[in-house]
């Protein structure tokens, strides 16, 4: 992994993070310009197409700050920031090396996973988690572990045990998941190159942690943003007011979605007024997902 970072440090001029001052740092990368979305897909189809190392290296700076910005979420673990940071500036300039500007979504749409997963991984080497790769729920489950202990804890208080199918059902993933992933958490790492079968000693972990494939990556973003559109509405649920909360559920969420009509029926208010309603609902939503990185084509749609 050094020598690939040692590469593209060098292809993009990247300035190592200052470990001795996160503040200095932040302050540097926060006089960076954003880009436009016209510029950005400029800048990405110069690098995409002719290697030229000035856009490349203009793609990477201009989203320094949303690194920032996910390594700050994992700050919980105990983590140096400018540590975190490090691996997520990585995981940046992987999703620049292989960004094609030609699929349609902003460079950070795709780029987050890969900030992500930087992270995670790293996380989980802190930890002792073991090697080899693990499933999407289970680093849900990672990501979400003391929040969903903290949500679950204020409901029923804290002198009350909380079980594995609590924390299953609230960050909606099986309970064998949340036992694998506690179970991982309190062992010791084990080496890369050890068999995952005593049957077959030719298959190692390390064959196991990376599906590099274009497809399997375009697949992942898609996941991974559908899990991040779901959090952020679960995260603002409890601030809507109820009439928010019901057209919420009956309309941008619903199979069946009920009409304005029968919505305006059950308010007693005029459809117009539901459709106002429902406008400002869904400003509210459009500015949660875009200050999360998530582009429009995302959001919720009504039929």
């Amino acid at each position: 992994m050094s020598s690939i970072v040692s590469d593209q440090e060098k292809k993009f001029n990247y300035p190592a993070v200052v470990k001795d001052s996160t503040d200095l740092y932040f302050q540097n990368i926060s006089r960076l310009p954003i880009l436009t979305a016209q510029e950005e897909k400029e800048l990405a189809h110069k690098w995409y197409y002719d290697r030229d190392a000035e856009a490349g290296q203009k793609l990477v700076l201009s989203n320094l700050r949303f690194v920032v910005k996910i390594a700050k979420e994992y700050s919980k673990y105990g983590i140096k920031m400018s540590d975190l940071i490090q691996e997520g500036n990585m995981g940046l300039m992987h999703a620049v090396e292989k960004f094609d500007p030609d699929k349609g979504y902003r460079l950070i749409t795709y780029a987050v996973w890969w900030i992500r997963a930087y992270i995670q991984s790293f996380i989980l080497r802190s930890l002792s988690i073991v090697r080899s790769g693990t499933t999407r729920a289970q680093r849900r489950v990672l990501n979400g572990l003391q929040k969903a202990q903290k949500r679950i804890a204020s409901m029923q208080g804290a002198s009350q045990p909380i079980t594995t199918k609590q924390i299953a059902n609230e960050l909606e993933v099986s309970e064998s998941d949340v036992q694998e992933t506690l179970t991982l958490m309190a062992k010791r790492d084990v080496s890369t190159s050890t068999p995952i079968s005593k049957k077959d000693q030719t298959l190692v972990f390390e064959d196991t942690m990376q599906d590099t494939s274009e497809s399997a990556e375009d697949k992942m973003v898609r996941l991974d943003i559908d899990q991040r559109v779901q959090q952020i509405i679960h995260d603002m649920y409890d601030d809507l007011a109820p009439r928010e909360r019901y057209l919420l559920e009956h309309r941008l969420l619903a199979e069946e979605p009920m009409t304005l009509e029968a919505v305006g029926h059950e308010f007693g208010i005029t459809r117009e007024r539901v459709r106002q309603l429902e406008s400002r609902l869904k400003n509210k939503m459009k500015k949660a997902f875009e200050k999360a990185g998530i582009s429009g084509e995302k959001f919720p749609s009504v039929h």
